[in-house]
């Protein structure tokens, strides 16, 4: 089984934000993670993609959950945040107004 020190870390913070599941391409993750610690090699970086998601979808299964990327994020901020937003206060999180 591939794991990162990271990784558990990464698990508790996800928990915690458990409404809100943004995630990335795993390819530009993998390349990221490669161009920041040679210890990784895309495989490697490919492989810790897959476990975290994989992770993070299992542990999130029976709540109210609410997906976007980091690619839909950066496409268009504002509409993305709208649906967001709505999404989850219909998953019954309130949202405070300013």
């Amino acid at each position: 089984m591939f794991h990162s020190k990271t990784l558990d870390q990464d698990i508790k913070w996800c928990t915690i934000c458990r409404d809100l599941y943004l995630y990335q391409n795993p390819l530009e993750a993998a390349q990221s993670l490669k161009s920041r610690q040679n210890s990784y090699s895309l495989v490697d970086g490919l492989k810790l993609w897959i476990q975290y998601n994989r992770i993070a979808l299992e542990n999130s299964k029976d709540l109210c959950r609410v997906v976007t990327s980091n690619n839909a994020i950066m496409q268009n901020p504002m509409q993305e945040m709208r649906r967001i937003k709505k999404e989850l206060e219909s998953c019954g999180l309130p949202i405070k107004k300013k």
